[in-house]
């Protein structure tokens, strides 16, 4: 018995029935998917079988119904019309008798009525079309699924693209335009007269230094010292190297390599370095 239950469960979760539509009644359109086509149009023509049966057999139960209701109706009135007879009253119950009679007689054609109707009982379903064998497979769908991951796909890298960007907190290189910026805003101020010191503070990718020509050579010549030097001894008694750019003169704070654990000396000495004479 449960394997049984087991297989009706699995055989129904390939039967669908959609409703549809119609202004006079409202068809029932029942499909069955198997691997076998034939077999699938063989499984709904026998659903369909089998409803019209149960469609059938419900409609012969509700006019069986009818025909108890009936029956205990007349044998009612059999009894009520025995007893008035008994009691011989003479023409006293005689109108009340023949009303009985009367009734009886209406419940007895009523009843030959259903009876005739209950032998040739029909349901209010029908077949409209029995179901053939499919031409084409419903699945899978080669096109369609294709499409759909290539539409899904899109999505999904352009979901993950955003989340990338979103997340990514990382300090961007010297490629992305920081150092050109700060050496034409360093070149500017100085051409208008302002006293201007640009900071490589780059210590993972420095570019500043090799855009503007210094090497460790030049600064040893200038008694000068890089930004990593500043921030491990900020009291350093040494000055800025100065540079000429078109005629336009500024100070710099050169760094030629990368420093180790730049965003720590950073926050521990940047301050100490600015604050001192």
């Amino acid at each position: 018995m449960f394997a049984l239950a087991v297989a009706v469960a699995d055989f129904g979760k390939l039967v669908t029935v959609r409703v549809e539509s119609a202004q006079q009644s409202s068809p029932l359109r029942l499909t069955v998917r198997d691997a076998d086509p034939d077999l699938g149009a063989r499984a709904a023509n026998a659903l369909g079988a089998a409803l019209l049966k149960w469609d059938e057999a419900r409609a012969k139960q509700n006019l069986q119904v009818v025909i108890d209701t009936l029956q205990s109706q007349v044998v009612s009135f059999d009894d009520e019309i025995a007893s008035l007879v008994a009691q011989n009253a003479g023409d006293a119950l005689t109108g009340q008798i023949d009303g009985l009679r009367s009734l009886r007689a209406d419940r007895s054609m009523q009843l030959n009525a259903v009876r005739a109707l209950s032998a040739s009982a029909v349901g209010l379903l029908e077949v409209l079309e029995p179901a053939m064998p499919a031409l084409s497979p419903s699945r899978p769908q080669p096109a369609r699924n294709a499409a759909l991951a290539f539409v899904l796909g899109i999505f999904l890298v352009y979901g993950l693209v955003l989340l990338r960007d979103s997340l990514d907190t990382c300090f961007r290189g010297a490629e992305e335009g920081k150092t050109t910026v700060a050496l034409g805003l360093a070149e500017t101020f100085a051409r208008n007269d302002y006293h201007t010191l640009l900071i490589d503070a780059d210590l993972r990718k420095p570019q500043a230094s090799e855009r503007l020509g210094l090497t460790p050579a030049r600064m040893a010549v200038d008694g000068s010292v890089t930004l990593r030097a500043y921030l491990e001894d900020p009291k350093r008694g040494e000055e800025p190297m100065t540079v000429q750019v078109d005629g336009a003169s500024f100070d710099v704070v050169p760094t030629f390599e990368p420093a180790p654990a730049p965003t720590e000396l950073l926050s521990r000495s940047f301050a100490p370095v600015w604050n001192s004479p």
